[in-house]
C-alpha cells in the first residue's frame, strides 16, 4: 500500500473511525453529521486522492432536473470541490488533493475529508426540500446561503 493510503488510514484511526471497509485503493466509512449520516469513500491513486460524501437520498427521476439545477446553483462559487449527480439518482460531494511524489500531511487529509462531508451536510436540507418539500432549487439555495 502507498504511503498516502497508509497516512489516510492513520488519520481515520486517529479520529476514532474504527469501522472502515478497505480495499487496495479505497477506504469506506460512515459519518454522522448534524443533518444526516453520510457514506464517505476515499479513493487513493498514485498522485492524488479523492473523497466522496454520498447522499443517502436517491433522487427520483422526476426530480432529476430540479436537483441538477439545485446542484448547479450550489456549485457556483465553490472554490474547493463540487457536487455531482448521475442519472441513477446518486448525489455526492467530491473533494480531492494532488500530492505528487509526496505523502499528504494529516492536516491536508483532514481538510479534504472534512470538506466532502461538511459541504454535503450543509446542502443536504436543500436536497430534501427540493425532493420531498417541492421547494424550488432557487429558494432552497437562498435559504441555505442566508444562514452563512
Amino acid at each position: 500500500m502507498s504511503s498516502a493510503y497508509l497516512a489516510i488510514e492513520q488519520y481515520f484511526m486517529n479520529e476514532g473511525f474504527n469501522n472502515i471497509a478497505k480495499t487496495d485503493d479505497s477506504l469506506v466509512l460512515n459519518v454522522g453529521a448534524s443533518n444526516g449520516s453520510f457514506r464517505i469513500i476515499v479513493y487513493v491513486r498514485d498522485t492524488y486522492f479523492t473523497a466522496y460524501a454520498i447522499s443517502p437520498v436517491k433522487i427520483p427521476p422526476q426530480k432529476n432536473q430540479d436537483i441538477a439545477e439545485f446542484l448547479h446553483r450550489a456549485n457556483c462559487g465553490l472554490n474547493i470541490g463540487n457536487f455531482e449527480m448521475n442519472y441513477a439518482g446518486d448525489v455526492r460531494f467530491k473533494s480531492n488533493h494532488f500530492f505528487g511524489d509526496d505523502t499528504p500531511s494529516l492536516k491536508v487529509i483532514e481538510r479534504v475529508f472534512d470538506m466532502s462531508y461538511l459541504m454535503l451536510n450543509k446542502y443536504f436540507p436543500g436536497i430534501n426540500a427540493v425532493v420531498y418539500g417541492n421547494e424550488t432549487p432557487e429558494n432552497a439555495i437562498a435559504a441555505i446561503e442566508a444562514t452563512e
